[in-house]
């Protein structure tokens, strides 16, 4: 997993351009990647859209403080297709 590459994500979904906020936003990051094996995917950081769904987990919850939103329809068809993906390849 690049959290490098997570951070660089996350801080274009929300709009961020400097440093002041990044040890925040790494430490998002991995309660992000806690929340989703949490949820039941274990394999997660492997590749590019794993990331991607790391990135856009931790913009949820960047916003949920911000703002108190309710999890996108979007991430969470994402979580459950990627869980369902995980089922599938573990014939679970």
């Amino acid at each position: 997993m690049d959290s490098g590459l997570i951070l660089m994500i996350l801080k274009h979904n929300i709009g961020i351009k400097t440093v002041l906020e990044d040890e925040y936003l790494i430490t998002l990051i991995y309660t992000s990647i806690q929340c989703i094996k949490d949820y039941g995917i274990k394999s997660i950081g492997i590749g590019t859209a794993d990331m991607e769904l790391i990135a856009s987990y931790a913009t949820w919850k960047y916003n949920q403080r911000k703002k108190g939103e309710a999890m996108p329809r979007a991430l969470e068809y994402d979580l459950h297709n990627r869980l369902l993906k995980e089922c599938g390849k573990n014939g679970s």
